[in-house]
């Protein structure tokens, strides 16, 4: 699986590369600048990958170390989506929490993962003008995040194993993803004491719902 994953991008670097070889008297610069971004497109989509599988081997080897520390996390979520990969001009993320504050222990390194790895996937498959939120609550000990997208949906025959790695949506075929991130999160969420489930309809969105325990 990991071969037929980097087999992909490493044929479209090729192919930009012979193209730009071949045709480089004929192509004009708008033409050579979308080759070079295509390349380092699926440049960046294999290092992601690199990064991807070697924190899945830190993990089932058991030496990933987590270091929890206090984490106010409604500035945490704020700071990361005023990030520029987290930025839509049409429909932008919505932050929602009643809350000014909610205190909790976890690994800011691994929260980060968790909450980055949902709102990636939401991006990813929603439309450009669709809403995506980003939900914050706490009740008693537990704190309870929520990343909720009018995307395309999850089939339900495809849900069983969607926390396992390389699983993906029957219908996002011709959308570039690993299906690595989503068993990573499933890791991280494990490693706090937390539970993450997923509500879904094709073609209407998707709702992941993350639950931590406020220390552990």
């Amino acid at each position: 699986m990991v071969c037929h994953e980097f087999r992909n991008p490493l044929n479209n670097i090729a192919l930009s590369v012979t193209s730009l070889n071949r045709y480089d008297k004929k192509l004009t610069l708008t033409e050579k600048a979308d080759y070079l971004c295509a390349i380092n497109e699926n440049v960046e989509r294999m290092t992601q990958m690199i990064d991807d599988i070697l924190v899945i081997g830190k993990i089932e080897a058991k030496v990933l170390e987590i270091a929890p520390t206090p984490v106010e996390l409604v500035s945490f979520c704020q700071s990361l989506l005023a990030e520029p990969e987290y930025y839509r001009p049409q429909a932008p993320i919505q932050l929602a929490c009643r809350s000014r504050q909610i205190m909790a222990q976890g690994d800011e390194r691994l929260l980060r993962s968790i909450i980055s790895n949902l709102l990636s996937n939401a991006m990813r498959y929603t439309l450009t003008d669709k809403a995506i939120w980003l939900k914050l609550t706490k009740r008693r000990q537990q704190v309870i995040l929520k990343v909720q997208d009018e995307g395309v949906g999850i089939p339900l025959a495809d849900r069983r194993d969607l926390f396992e790695p390389f699983q993906r949506g029957r219908n996002v075929s011709n959308i570039p993803g690993t299906g690595l991130g989503l068993s990573i999160v499933k890791q991280f969420v494990d490693l706090h004491g937390g539970t993450i489930e997923v509500s879904s309809k094709v073609d209407v969105g998707t709702t992941f719902t993350v639950r931590l325990p406020v220390k552990f």
